[in-house]
Protein backbone atom coordinates (compact mmCIF):
# COMPACT_ATOMS: atom_id res chain seq x y z
CA UNK A 1 0.00 0.00 0.00
CA UNK A 2 1.20 4.00 -0.80
CA UNK A 3 -0.28 5.00 1.98
CA UNK A 4 0.50 4.90 6.09
CA UNK A 5 -1.07 2.72 8.86
CA UNK A 6 -0.88 5.80 10.72
CA UNK A 7 -0.52 9.37 10.13
CA UNK A 8 -0.31 12.14 11.90
CA UNK A 9 0.01 16.19 11.74
CA UNK A 10 -1.53 16.49 15.27
CA UNK A 11 -0.36 18.04 18.55
CA UNK A 12 0.14 15.47 21.04
CA UNK A 13 -0.58 11.91 19.49
CA UNK A 14 0.18 8.70 21.07
CA UNK A 15 0.29 5.38 19.02
CA UNK A 16 0.47 2.40 21.26
CA UNK A 17 0.50 -1.25 21.27
CA UNK A 18 -0.28 -1.73 17.47
CA UNK A 19 0.88 -4.32 15.05
CA UNK A 20 1.35 -2.35 11.91
CA UNK A 21 2.13 -4.04 8.13
CA UNK A 22 1.73 -1.74 5.02
CA UNK A 23 3.96 -3.43 2.46
CA UNK A 24 6.82 -2.27 0.25
CA UNK A 25 4.96 0.72 -1.23
CA UNK A 26 7.12 3.49 -1.72
CA UNK A 27 4.85 5.37 0.71
CA UNK A 28 3.90 2.78 3.04
CA UNK A 29 4.91 3.88 6.28
CA UNK A 30 4.10 2.29 9.32
CA UNK A 31 3.87 5.26 11.55
CA UNK A 32 4.62 8.69 9.82
CA UNK A 33 4.77 11.73 12.04
CA UNK A 34 4.88 15.28 10.05
CA UNK A 35 5.01 19.12 10.31
CA UNK A 36 2.86 19.92 13.90
CA UNK A 37 2.77 16.22 15.37
CA UNK A 38 5.07 17.45 17.59
CA UNK A 39 5.12 16.26 21.66
CA UNK A 40 3.59 12.97 20.18
CA UNK A 41 4.62 9.02 22.35
CA UNK A 42 4.80 6.24 20.08
CA UNK A 43 5.31 3.27 22.53
CA UNK A 44 5.03 -1.00 21.87
CA UNK A 45 4.37 -1.40 18.73
CA UNK A 46 5.43 -3.63 16.38
CA UNK A 47 6.35 -2.94 12.71
CA UNK A 48 6.88 -5.34 10.07
CA UNK A 49 7.24 -5.10 5.97
CA UNK A 50 6.75 -1.77 4.90
CA UNK A 51 8.93 1.06 3.01
CA UNK A 52 9.62 2.80 6.20
CA UNK A 53 9.02 1.82 9.96
CA UNK A 54 8.53 4.47 11.70
CA UNK A 55 8.97 8.36 9.50
CA UNK A 56 9.03 11.80 11.23
CA UNK A 57 9.81 14.98 9.82
CA UNK A 58 9.87 18.46 10.44
CA UNK A 59 7.71 17.76 13.78
CA UNK A 60 10.11 17.57 16.87
CA UNK A 61 9.80 16.66 21.38
CA UNK A 62 8.82 13.17 20.03
CA UNK A 63 9.44 10.21 22.32
CA UNK A 64 9.98 6.85 20.83
CA UNK A 65 10.34 3.97 22.94
CA UNK A 66 10.18 0.11 23.00
CA UNK A 67 9.15 -0.64 19.44
CA UNK A 68 10.27 -3.34 17.34
CA UNK A 69 10.83 -3.05 13.49
CA UNK A 70 11.61 -5.78 11.09
CA UNK A 71 11.97 -4.55 7.18
CA UNK A 72 13.57 -6.76 4.21
CA UNK A 73 12.43 -5.17 1.40
CA UNK A 74 15.23 -3.09 -0.79
CA UNK A 75 15.33 0.48 -0.27
CA UNK A 76 13.13 0.57 3.08
CA UNK A 77 14.55 2.14 6.29
CA UNK A 78 13.67 1.18 9.53
CA UNK A 79 13.56 4.10 11.38
CA UNK A 80 13.79 7.71 9.32
CA UNK A 81 14.07 10.63 11.08
CA UNK A 82 14.26 14.17 8.49
CA UNK A 83 14.53 17.77 9.40
CA UNK A 84 13.64 17.07 13.41
CA UNK A 85 15.04 17.52 16.58
CA UNK A 86 14.71 17.16 20.20
CA UNK A 87 13.13 13.77 19.69
CA UNK A 88 14.11 11.13 22.68
CA UNK A 89 14.74 7.19 20.94
CA UNK A 90 14.95 4.94 23.69
CA UNK A 91 14.89 0.91 24.13
CA UNK A 92 13.75 -0.06 20.39
CA UNK A 93 15.05 -2.64 18.39
CA UNK A 94 15.22 -2.03 14.44
CA UNK A 95 15.97 -4.89 11.85
CA UNK A 96 16.08 -3.45 8.42
CA UNK A 97 17.57 -6.25 5.63
CA UNK A 98 18.50 -4.22 2.77
CA UNK A 99 18.75 -0.89 3.64
CA UNK A 100 19.39 1.36 6.89
CA UNK A 101 18.17 0.64 10.47
CA UNK A 102 18.11 4.30 11.52
CA UNK A 103 18.41 7.35 8.73
CA UNK A 104 18.86 10.42 10.58
CA UNK A 105 19.19 13.24 7.79
CA UNK A 106 19.66 16.84 8.80
CA UNK A 107 18.27 17.03 12.33
CA UNK A 108 19.69 18.08 15.73
CA UNK A 109 19.34 17.83 19.40
CA UNK A 110 18.05 14.47 19.67
CA UNK A 111 19.19 11.70 22.28
CA UNK A 112 19.29 7.66 21.03
CA UNK A 113 19.65 5.48 23.77
CA UNK A 114 20.13 2.16 24.36
CA UNK A 115 18.51 1.22 20.77
CA UNK A 116 19.98 -1.69 18.69
CA UNK A 117 19.79 -0.63 15.26
CA UNK A 118 21.10 -3.27 12.60
CA UNK A 119 21.51 -3.66 9.03
CA UNK A 120 22.51 -6.62 6.67
CA UNK A 121 23.36 -4.76 3.51
CA UNK A 122 23.41 -0.89 4.44
CA UNK A 123 24.75 1.12 7.48
CA UNK A 124 23.28 0.37 11.30
CA UNK A 125 23.49 3.92 12.31
CA UNK A 126 23.69 6.86 9.40
CA UNK A 127 24.00 10.55 11.02
CA UNK A 128 23.90 12.67 7.45
CA UNK A 129 24.64 16.57 7.84
CA UNK A 130 23.17 15.93 11.58
CA UNK A 131 24.32 17.83 14.16
CA UNK A 132 23.91 18.46 18.44
CA UNK A 133 22.66 14.54 18.49
CA UNK A 134 23.71 12.41 21.82
CA UNK A 135 24.23 8.85 21.25
CA UNK A 136 23.87 6.89 24.73
CA UNK A 137 24.58 3.07 24.41
CA UNK A 138 23.75 2.14 21.04
CA UNK A 139 24.38 -0.59 18.67
CA UNK A 140 24.52 -0.37 15.24
CA UNK A 141 25.71 -3.31 13.12
CA UNK A 142 26.26 -4.51 9.98
CA UNK A 143 26.96 -7.51 7.10
CA UNK A 144 28.07 -5.27 4.72
CA UNK A 145 28.20 -1.78 5.65
CA UNK A 146 29.37 0.39 8.48
CA UNK A 147 27.76 -0.64 12.18
CA UNK A 148 27.90 3.53 12.01
CA UNK A 149 28.50 6.03 9.79
CA UNK A 150 28.61 9.61 10.44
CA UNK A 151 28.95 11.69 7.40
CA UNK A 152 28.83 15.65 7.09
CA UNK A 153 28.13 16.10 10.61
CA UNK A 154 29.21 18.35 13.85
CA UNK A 155 29.50 18.73 17.71
CA UNK A 156 27.55 14.92 18.15
CA UNK A 157 28.29 13.31 21.08
CA UNK A 158 28.82 9.79 21.39
CA UNK A 159 28.98 7.53 24.34
CA UNK A 160 29.51 3.59 25.25
CA UNK A 161 28.56 2.88 21.64
CA UNK A 162 29.00 -0.22 19.47
CA UNK A 163 29.51 -0.51 15.91
CA UNK A 164 30.67 -3.81 14.32
CA UNK A 165 30.69 -4.83 10.32
CA UNK A 166 31.31 -7.82 8.45
CA UNK A 167 32.92 -6.57 5.59
CA UNK A 168 33.21 -2.35 6.04
CA UNK A 169 34.13 -0.25 9.08
CA UNK A 170 32.80 -0.69 12.52
CA UNK A 171 32.35 2.91 13.04
CA UNK A 172 32.84 5.39 10.40
CA UNK A 173 33.58 9.22 10.76
CA UNK A 174 33.68 10.86 7.44
CA UNK A 175 33.96 14.97 6.50
CA UNK A 176 32.93 15.88 9.65
CA UNK A 177 33.84 18.27 12.70
CA UNK A 178 33.69 19.06 16.37
CA UNK A 179 32.47 15.52 17.35
CA UNK A 180 32.77 14.13 20.44
CA UNK A 181 33.62 10.44 21.34
CA UNK A 182 34.20 8.65 24.45
CA UNK A 183 34.45 4.46 25.55
CA UNK A 184 32.82 3.08 21.97
CA UNK A 185 33.62 0.31 20.61
CA UNK A 186 33.91 -0.63 16.97
CA UNK A 187 34.96 -3.85 15.38
CA UNK A 188 35.46 -4.96 11.48
CA UNK A 189 36.66 -8.34 10.28
CA UNK A 190 37.73 -7.15 6.84
CA UNK A 191 38.03 -3.43 7.70
CA UNK A 192 38.82 -0.67 10.18
CA UNK A 193 37.37 -0.70 13.15
CA UNK A 194 37.48 3.34 13.56
CA UNK A 195 38.04 4.97 10.49
CA UNK A 196 38.27 8.61 10.25
CA UNK A 197 38.31 10.42 7.11
CA UNK A 198 38.39 14.21 6.77
CA UNK A 199 38.09 14.30 10.34
CA UNK A 200 38.69 17.46 12.75
CA UNK A 201 38.66 19.02 15.92
CA UNK A 202 37.35 16.45 17.37
CA UNK A 203 37.98 14.50 20.78
CA UNK A 204 38.17 10.60 20.89
CA UNK A 205 38.55 9.08 24.36
CA UNK A 206 38.88 6.05 25.61
CA UNK A 207 37.50 3.93 22.39
CA UNK A 208 38.23 0.50 21.40
CA UNK A 209 39.06 0.00 17.44
CA UNK A 210 39.52 -3.52 16.78
CA UNK A 211 40.02 -5.90 13.26
CA UNK A 212 40.75 -9.14 12.38
CA UNK A 213 42.17 -7.97 8.91
CA UNK A 214 42.93 -4.18 8.61
CA UNK A 215 44.01 -1.23 10.68
CA UNK A 216 42.25 -0.90 14.37
CA UNK A 217 42.15 3.07 13.94
CA UNK A 218 43.16 4.52 11.15
CA UNK A 219 43.12 8.40 10.52
CA UNK A 220 43.30 9.65 7.06
CA UNK A 221 43.46 13.14 6.15
CA UNK A 222 42.56 14.13 9.09
CA UNK A 223 43.63 16.99 11.42
CA UNK A 224 43.76 18.67 15.06
CA UNK A 225 41.91 16.11 16.62
CA UNK A 226 42.20 14.86 20.28
CA UNK A 227 43.14 11.04 20.64
CA UNK A 228 43.61 9.83 24.39
CA UNK A 229 43.64 6.59 26.00
CA UNK A 230 42.55 4.82 23.06
CA UNK A 231 42.91 1.23 21.99
CA UNK A 232 43.54 -0.05 18.87
CA UNK A 233 44.35 -3.40 17.97
CA UNK A 234 44.60 -5.82 14.77
CA UNK A 235 45.85 -9.32 14.12
CA UNK A 236 46.87 -8.73 11.11
CA UNK A 237 46.97 -4.77 10.40
CA UNK A 238 48.31 -2.04 11.86
CA UNK A 239 46.85 -1.08 15.72
CA UNK A 240 46.48 3.09 14.99
CA UNK A 241 47.55 4.08 11.37
CA UNK A 242 47.91 7.89 10.88
CA UNK A 243 47.88 8.60 6.86
CA UNK A 244 48.48 12.47 5.58
CA UNK A 245 47.25 13.90 8.73
CA UNK A 246 48.80 16.60 10.86
CA UNK A 247 48.14 18.35 14.20
CA UNK A 248 46.82 15.99 16.09
CA UNK A 249 47.70 15.03 19.86
CA UNK A 250 47.43 11.75 20.88
CA UNK A 251 48.14 10.66 24.57
CA UNK A 252 47.74 7.25 26.35
CA UNK A 253 46.67 5.42 23.54
CA UNK A 254 47.78 1.79 23.11
CA UNK A 255 48.33 0.04 19.70
CA UNK A 256 48.50 -3.45 18.49
CA UNK A 257 49.28 -5.53 16.23
CA UNK A 258 50.04 -9.49 15.87
CA UNK A 259 51.40 -9.56 12.59
CA UNK A 260 52.34 -5.71 11.59
CA UNK A 261 53.23 -2.01 13.32
CA UNK A 262 51.58 -1.05 16.65
CA UNK A 263 51.89 2.22 15.92
CA UNK A 264 52.57 3.55 12.15
CA UNK A 265 52.32 7.34 10.87
CA UNK A 266 52.90 8.00 7.13
CA UNK A 267 52.82 11.31 5.33
CA UNK A 268 51.75 12.46 9.02
CA UNK A 269 53.57 15.60 10.64
CA UNK A 270 53.12 17.76 13.77
CA UNK A 271 51.48 14.89 15.70
CA UNK A 272 52.21 15.01 19.39
CA UNK A 273 52.74 11.73 20.79
CA UNK A 274 52.80 11.32 24.41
Amino acid sequence: YNQSGVYTNKLGTSVKNCNIDMGEGTGGYGIELVNGASNSYISNNNLGEQNRGISISFASNNVIENNTIDISCVNCYGMYLYSTQSNNLNNNIINSFKSYALYLYNSQYNILDNNIFASNSSHGIYLYNASYNNLDSNTGTSNSGSGIYIYNSRNNNLISNIGTSNSSYGLYLQNSIFNSLENNFGNSVKMYGIYMYNVSNSNFISNIGTSNSSNGIYLFLSSNNNLTSNLGESNSGTGLYLYNSKDNYLAFNTATSNSSYGLYLYISSNNSLI
